[in-house]
């Protein structure tokens, strides 16, 4: 049992201070050894938070154990939170469409302009190194830091001062903008989802495994398709009018996703629980 009240103390306003210092001093190095600021900055972004997260832990006499307990899941269960990870993302993609057709009737030229961008990218293939980077950084550096930023500190204290559901609201409202507009609606849901399975099993590791896993499904989209070799005009011409077509498809999809998406929540959402990590 947990006999610690320390986890009150951490103040999120320190955090972002600490960033714009790190963030800073690591422009400076970053231009000093000529390092292009993508994937190793993010991995060097990660590293700040996850140092000031320990120093953090370390002063207020916090044990990871005190945010987590041992997962009690059985296969069968995770495969089902992967099954709803699964779904969230079909909402994430179906939403992109939607939004992208809808500017697309206001100006004409963005659907073009998007699928230019997409066909670029298939026509610049990173290499295998810079690939094996990105992908420790979504799949395994981010979902680690995150689940332990978000879920652990952010989740637990709000849920103690604002109530479990206003909580859940607003850490997942604040998970969403951290990740930008293009990715909002996705990110809402899933962070949502990741609290609901905090609460509900009181296990850090079931979150972070359902981030990983969801973060690992955007790799493999983003990178597996987009190794077939330099695209053609025809190949330009046949997705914009593909992106067209499943703007309506993708509307309906997506209202019918939100709904199934939503009766699970309320399915899954604890009724009865206490806080995983125990104020006193």
């Amino acid at each position: 049992m947990n006999t610690n009240n320390g986890l009150h103390k951490i103040k999120i306003w320190k955090l972002l201070l600490w960033l714009l210092l790190w963030i800073t001093v690591g422009d400076v190095i970053f231009a000093l050894i000529q390092v292009p600021l993508n994937y190793p900055f993010h991995i060097y972004v990660y590293t700040g938070v996850g140092l000031w997260l320990y120093i953090q832990f370390k002063k207020y006499n916090i044990s990871f154990s005190h945010l987590t307990s041992k997962p009690s899941f059985s296969i069968p269960e995770l495969v089902k939170v992967f099954g709803v990870v699964v779904v969230i993302k079909a909402a994430s993609f179906a939403s992109v469409l939607v939004l992208w057709n809808v500017i697309g009737l206001i100006s004409p030229s963005f659907l073009s302009g998007v699928t230019d961008e997409i066909m670029q990218s298939s026509a610049n293939q990173e290499s295998s190194g810079v690939i094996s980077i990105y992908f420790v950084l979504v799949v395994i550096i981010a979902p680690f830091i995150e689940e332990l930023l978000f879920r652990g500190v952010l989740l637990n204290n709000w849920c103690k001062r604002l109530g479990t559901l206003a909580g859940v609201i607003l850490v997942s409202l604040t998970f969403a903008i951290f990740h930008g507009p293009s990715g909002f609606l996705s990110a809402l849901l899933a962070s949502i989802f990741f609290s609901i399975l905090y609460l509900k099993t009181k296990s850090i590791w079931i979150p972070m495994a359902a981030h990983s896993f969801s973060n690992l499904l955007s790799f493999l989209i983003q990178y597996v398709p987009f190794q077939n070799g330099t695209p053609s005009v025809d190949d330009h011409t046949e997705s914009l009018l593909l992106m067209k077509s499943l703007g309506v498809y993708s509307g309906v999809a997506l209202l019918v996703i939100l709904l199934f998406v939503i009766v699970i929540f309320y399915k899954m959402y604890p009724r009865r629980s206490h806080l995983p990590y125990r104020f006193y």
